[in-house]
């Protein structure tokens, strides 16, 4: 192993030069796709990044390059009837059409951002045996994103789909941003032992990088190496606060009985996690960072 900036890495090939191979980042402007430049440039791969919103990737010369990784979607906004054909504009049509135009380019491997939510709202683990079963207008648009870019698979155009849970880090969005808040005002908390899982964005990151290097395809389902419960993410993030959160019990039996019952409750204290059999690899590990760590860089620099 050796250590860049701050995190332990394993040592390749592509360690020691600059990757011939040029990667090119549909999502320029998101979280997940501008993280992942960062980590690429600093691991010395040859990035390009452009944004979806504008319409931007139609201007590149998509046959200079031979992975293309499309980080774009349309997230964290209220669902309606009404905008639910954006979140299919983004999240399936836009993939589709730059995944055509890059394996007519010679694109060699095409890797989509996809998410955990084509499994539905379940308030159960997922294993190898859950079906496929999105509830929300996102989870309905990713999995169509999904479907129509596997039909384009052969054997010179490999396609990897990745479905993160909850990605954190520093300058996320979404419901760790209440937490978050959260911690710095709560005093009691139901100390109830779900199982979350979530993954730091520097994992996630070294996952892409390294299905880049191995020119890989299939389904990926990335986590941290520990699951998380919504009481113990409250308490450490009110830790390094330097505040404490006090565990409560009593309401627990009333949490198992409304879990099945009320989506706000399931959603806040139900299981939201991969099995450990879909995330663990033999041949490779990217969880290079523990939620620990993370949660103190993101509280550090959330006051600073």
């Amino acid at each position: 192993m050796i250590r860049i900036n701050g995190y332990l890495k394993a040592i390749t090939f592509g360690d020691f030069k600059m990757s011939g191979d040029k990667i090119l980042i549909i999502g320029k402007n998101g979280f997940i796709g501008s993280s992942l430049a960062e980590w690429l440039r600093r691991n010395n791969y040859a990035v390009t990044s452009v944004s979806a919103r504008n319409e931007e990737w139609r201007t590149v010369n998509l046959s200079e390059y031979k992975t293309i990784i499309n980080a774009s979607g349309i997230a964290h906004r209220k669902e309606e009837k009404t905008n639910s054909s954006i979140y299919y504009k983004v999240n399936r049509d836009q993939v589709l059409e730059s995944a055509e135009k890059a394996k007519a380019k010679g694109v060699s491997q095409y890797i989509y951002i996809s998410s955990m939510n084509v499994y539905g709202d379940t308030g159960k683990a997922v294993n190898r045996n859950t079906s496929i079963n999105p509830d929300s207008i996102y989870g309905k648009s990713k999995r169509a994103g999904e479907d129509a870019i596997l039909a384009l698979e052969d054997k010179s155009f490999r396609i990897a789909i990745i479905r993160p849970p909850v990605v954190y880090g520093y300058g996320c969005k979404g419901n760790i941003r209440i937490l978050l808040k959260a911690a710095k005002y709560l005093f009691i908390f139901p100390c109830y032992p779900n199982r979350r899982s979530m993954v730091d964005i520097i994992n996630l990151c070294e996952l892409i990088r390294i299905i880049i290097d191995k020119n890989d395809r299939g389904i990926y389902h990335p986590q941290n190496k520990d699951y998380i419960s919504t009481w113990k993410m409250l308490q450490t993030i009110a830790f390094y606060n330097g505040k404490k959160i006090h565990p409560i019990k009593v309401f627990n039996p009333l949490i198992t009985f409304l879990i099945p019952k009320i989506g706000i409750i399931r959603k806040i204290f139900g299981d939201d996690c991969y099995e450990r059999e879909l995330s663990d690899y033999a041949s490779f590990d990217y969880c290079i960072r523990d939620y620990e760590e993370s949660i103190k860089e993101m509280v550090k620099k959330e006051n600073s």
